[in-house]
């Protein structure tokens, strides 16, 4: 569930990582969070995979600290 926050007059949604979810779930709902704040702010949304990349980028570590969690 993500946060609500307050800013700069406009009400918006703050994605917090899942812990409890896996890498890919979480990686859908920060993709449909942005896609929608970047419509609604009339930006271009990202394609699937540069969305990935940056997505990857800001929490790979969560990926790796899951796998090595499970022995995988």
């Amino acid at each position: 569930m993500p946060l609500t926050a307050f800013s700069m007059g406009v009400l918006m949604n703050i994605f917090i990582y899942d812990n409890d979810a896996d890498f890919n779930t979480n990686f859908i709902r920060w993709y449909l969070m942005n896609s929608k704040e970047k419509r609604e702010w009339g930006e271009l949304e990202y394609d699937l995979d540069t969305a990935f990349k940056i997505f990857d980028g800001l929490w790979h570590y969560k990926k790796y600290k899951q796998l090595s969690l499970f022995g995988k």
